[in-house]
């Protein structure tokens, strides 16, 4: 940490770093003063830690020893506060898991504005898009279903109907009988919940694998990992083989 740095810092940041080190100083002491305090006790204890190691020690110490000239962490001493809100219209789609999402979206001032001042306007509304491809267009729209929000809403967790497919989230604004889409999020892929069968059991390592990830060595295709069990492949279809029993 150097003088330059701390000179940099705001006096109540300074107070706090000197009560969070136990320093005594005198009421009303002068900034430059107390920061030749802060420099005199990291000094003192750079010394201090130097006598008590021995060489081993303070070999493994230098990955880890913070210097006069590194950094220290100030987050405790300076809270930052981040705003809420950007004065941006967008809105970005999050993977959470293979079947729930998270969206957050914000708008610009003006349009927020313009909406509160419009006695037309009905709402606003989340329209999650089900697509074939990693491309946003008409025809390869699959599903859609609609959510509706507050005008002062700004995140949802969303589920997803389905596994291994791509989704997008448009946000929607619905004034008289006339629905705009207002913004479009990026595109995501969601991944399965469960796991394929080895093409070639005999040649792969696969349960191994599986078991050493946590999972149930038991699985089937298309099966939802918290019930992997083993399936019977079928060689007959099902009217054949409900006959044959019938012979039994």
């Amino acid at each position: 940490m150097t003088k330059e740095r701390l000179q940099s810092l705001s006096y109540k940041s300074l107070l706090e770093i000197a009560e969070r080190d136990h320093l005594a100083y005198d009421e009303g002491i002068e900034k430059e003063t107390l920061i030749n305090l802060v420099l005199d006790s990291l000094e003192e204890e750079r010394r201090d830690r130097e006598k008590l190691n021995n060489l081993a020690v303070r070999i493994e110490a230098t990955k880890y020893n913070v210097s006069l000239d590194e950094e220290f962490d100030f987050s405790s001493a300076e809270e930052i506060n981040l705003p809420e809100r950007y004065n941006e219209t967008k809105i970005l789609l999050m993977l959470r898991e293979p079947t729930w999402g998270f969206v957050y979206w914000d708008l610009k001032f003006d349009l927020l504005k313009k909406f509160e001042n419009d006695t037309s306007f009905d709402g606003l509304f989340l329209r999650m898009v089900e697509l074939s491809e990693q491309t946003y267009r008409k025809e390869d729209i699959l599903d859609y279903f609609d959510i509706p929000v507050n005008i002062g809403d700004r995140r949802r967790y969303i589920r997803f109907p389905n596994e291994d497919t791509f989704y997008l989230i448009e946000l929607c604004s619905v004034t008289g009988d006339r629905e705009q889409v207002i913004c479009r999020s990026n595109i995501i892929e969601t991944s399965r919940n469960y796991i394929l069968p080895s093409r070639n059991p005999e040649s792969t390592n696969s349960d191994e694998l599986v078991k050493l990830s946590g999972y149930s060595p038991e699985f089937g295709a298309a099966v939802p990992v918290a019930s992997y069990i083993k399936i019977p492949q079928r060689i007959l279809p099902l009217i054949d083989e409900i006959a044959e029993e019938g012979v039994e």
